[in-house]
C-alpha cells in the first residue's frame, strides 16, 4: 500500500503490519479525514505524494496501470470545483512525470485507460459491472502490448 507521511510529504510504501491500518492510511483524504498512525508516523493517502507508485514495483517484469478517466468540473464557479480542477491537474501531471521517470529507468509500464459510458463516482457500488466490462474491453484492446511486455520485448511508443 502507498501512503504519504503527513509531516514531511514523502511517499511511504507499507509492506508489513496490519492490513486495516494500511488500507485506512492509503485512502485517507487530507482535510476530510485525520491522518492514520502507523509505526509512529501520521499517514495520509498515497495520491498526495505519488498517485501511481511505480517505484514500489520496480522489480516487476511489467506494470499495467489502470486509469479511470477523470471528469473535471466544467465550471470552477465554487471553491470546491476549483480545488477539484487544480487538484486533478496536479495529480495528472505528477503521474505523467513519475511514469516518464520509471520508463527512463527501464521499467516497462503500460497505461490502460477505461472508456466508460457514464460517469462513475467512488461510492457507486452498482457501477462495478460497468467498470468490470470496461476493464475487460480495455485489456482486450491492449492484449498485444501486454503479451509483448510479459515476454520482455520492447514496447512500441505507448501514451
Amino acid at each position: 500500500m502507498a501512503a504519504t507521511d503527513a509531516a514531511g510529504g514523502e511517499a511511504v510504501v507499507l509492506t508489513r503490519g496490519g492490513l486495516v491500518d494500511a488500507l485506512r492510511a492509503s485512502m485517507t483524504v487530507p482535510l476530510l479525514f485525520p491522518p492514520v498512525a502507523v509505526d509512529g508516523r501520521r499517514l495520509v493517502g498515497g495520491v498526495v505524494s505519488d498517485p501511481l507508485p511505480l517505484a514500489a514495483a520496480s522489480d516487476a517484469r511489467a506494470v499495467i496501470a489502470l486509469a479511470l478517466p477523470r471528469v473535471a468540473p466544467q465550471r470552477a464557479d465554487r471553491p470546491s470545483r476549483l480545488l477539484a480542477q487544480v487538484g486533478g491537474t496536479l495529480v495528472d501531471n505528477l503521474m505523467q512525470v513519475r511514469t516518464a521517470a520509471a520508463r527512463a529507468a527501464g521499467q516497462r509500464v503500460l497505461h490502460v485507460e477505461l472508456a466508460l459510458e457514464r460517469r462513475v463516482g467512488p461510492s457507486q457500488i452498482g457501477a462495478l459491472n460497468d467498470l468490470f466490462e470496461a476493464g475487460r474491453r480495455a485489456a482486450q484492446a491492449q492484449l498485444p502490448q501486454i503479451v509483448t511486455m510479459l515476454e520482455g520485448r520492447a514496447l512500441r511508443a505507448v501514451a
